[in-house]
């Protein structure tokens, strides 16, 4: 998994680089974001199999405090680089994910005995587990769809080509749609269906509760990244 994020992660950042329209950037983004979605719970996991009570908190405190040295060096570098071009910028980006593939290659053991078990779980098996935590695929289509609108409607309406008024018109019929084709396959009454043809299911509400509320925390936090930057160079006099 570690191999399939970095393999992701580089070309993504690359192509940051070299695409010059929304839709896009847009997708190079959700490369990004897919690499960095499957690095991150392997490097948490891993932790927490090989501490025990006693280093727990230890193992991750180095973690978060080396997520956090990033966070500042990282920056830092940028604003170096970009003074010369701003393609550098993710090219250094690409060039430090790919040291990860030296160190996963010659120091990084497997902590888990899953793969030497009698019964090893396939990627498939793995990757429908994952999403059995939350529901069934149809559940995760139809939250990727309000994502998408959502996302994309920002961006159409900055450019005036949609308003809100046409957004929450696509968010309504999206949810209606799926809300009646849930009603048509509850009233068939079948079992073992291919993923599309079941019913909308949430698996533990506490734990999709529980991602919620870290995704508007998320959300809040990286306000101060993405707008309060653009309020500080519109609304704020920094001539003083």
């Amino acid at each position: 998994m570690l191999l399939a994020a970095f393999l992701t992660l580089v070309p993504a950042y690359l192509l940051l680089g070299q695409f010059k329209t929304f839709p896009t950037f847009f997708l190079a983004f959700m490369l990004v974001a897919l690499g960095a979605a499957m690095f991150k719970p392997v490097v948490i996991g891993t932790i927490s199999r090989v501490t025990n009570d006693r280093t727990a908190s230890m193992g991750f405190g180095i973690f978060y405090m080396m997520v956090n040295i990033g966070g500042f060096v990282g920056p830092i570098v940028a604003g170096i680089v970009r003074g010369w071009d701003w393609s550098y910028v993710f090219i250094c980006s690409a060039i430090w994910i790919s040291v990860n593939f030296i160190i996963l290659a010659f120091f990084f053991k497997e902590p888990t005995q899953e793969s030497k078990s009698a019964n090893p779980r396939s990627l498939k098996k793995v990757m429908s587990d994952m999403v059995e935590v939350l529901g069934n695929g149809r559940f995760f289509l139809f939250i990727f769809g309000l994502l998408f609108v959502l996302v994309l409607g920002s961006k159409f309406t900055s450019d005036g080509q949609f308003t809100w008024g046409h957004i929450i018109g696509f968010v309504i019929l999206w949810v209606v749609g799926n809300v009646s084709y849930d009603i048509v396959l509850r009233a068939r009454k079948k079992e073992n269906m291919e993923w599309y043809l079941q019913p909308m299911k949430l698996g533990d509400w506490r734990f999709g509760l529980f991602l919620l509320i870290m995704s508007g925390f998320w959300t809040c936090f990286n306000q101060l990244f993405y707008t309060l930057p653009l309020h500080i160079r519109d609304f704020t006099d920094t001539s003083i």
